[in-house]
This record gives C-alpha cells, sequence and structure tokens, in this order.
C-alpha cells in the first residue's frame, strides 16, 4: 500500500499534483501548493488554507472526502497522515502504525462509514468498511470486508 505516499512534487511551479480521484467533495475542491494544502469553495469563491505540513517531505498526497481533507507526506520509509475538518478546521493525525503508508486507504464514503483499501495478511489489498468515527480516531480493530 506504499503507493499513498509516492506522489512526487513537481516544485517547477510549487503546485503539488494528486493522482488521488478524491479532488472535490461538494462545493469544495482541494488543492496544495508548496507545504500548504488549501480549499477552493466554489459557492463563495473562496480560498482557505487548511494545513501546512512542519517540514519538506519527499512526497506529498492529499484528498477530500466526507467535509475532510486527508493530507498525507512521507519518505520511503515512513508516512504521516492527517484529517482536517473543512467547517471547524481542527486536525486529526492518523495513526499509520509506523508503516509507509496510511493504514486503510479511503476509496469513497457511504452514511456512516468508509470504503477503503487495506491489505489483508496474505498482502493482497481488499476493500474493507469502517465506521467514520473508528477512522478518525485511528480505531481499525473494527475493519470489516
Amino acid at each position: 500500500m506504499e503507493f499513498l505516499c509516492e506522489r512526487q512534487v513537481d516544485m517547477s511551479e510549487n503546485f503539488v499534483w494528486t493522482a488521488d480521484p478524491h479532488k472535490s467533495w461538494g462545493q469544495y475542491i482541494v488543492y496544495q501548493v508548496g507545504r500548504s494544502v488549501y480549499v477552493y469553495d466554489m459557492e463563495t469563491q473562496t480560498v482557505k488554507e487548511l494545513f501546512t505540513y512542519d517540514q519538506d517531505w519527499k512526497n506529498y498526497n492529499y484528498m477530500i472526502l466526507d467535509g475532510h481533507v486527508i493530507a498525507i507526506c512521507g519518505t520511503g520509509d515512513t508516512c504521516r497522515a492527517w484529517a482536517i475538518d473543512i467547517a471547524d478546521e481542527s486536525v486529526v493525525e492518523l495513526d499509520t502504525r509506523g508503516g509507509n503508508a496510511i493504514t486503510i486507504t479511503p476509496e469513497y464514503e457511504c452514511n456512516d462509514y468508509i470504503v477503503g483499501l487495506l491489505a489483508n495478511q496474505t498482502g493482497k489489498v481488499e476493500e474493507y468498511y469502517i465506521s467514520k468515527e473508528d477512522f478518525y480516531r485511528s480505531n481499525y480493530d473494527g475493519i470489516f470486508s
């Protein structure tokens, strides 16, 4: 599941590109310039800086879903991730369990659950479900397929 932390930074214009399909949610679009992640509100046509990484990292990725921006950064050996609430701008660091990727990669959301990709014990990546509450608390004990 290393792929989430392997998006290379294009510093020619200081814009950080993401291959993640979750670039918009409702009226919001997420993007990154330099070390800062922003949301653009298409209804009010305003920009809000949501998050700035504490240091330069080799790799970055970001996505938006469920009213949160998921900001991810790291190197080939380590990964850090945060969930930033768009409404109140609260920041929660997600537990990566010391790995080089986030524990469950959100694919889409439905009602009270996030459906995501997770490598099982054999290394095969499959879809799993986790409650939104558990996801934002990094409580992975309740994951089910």
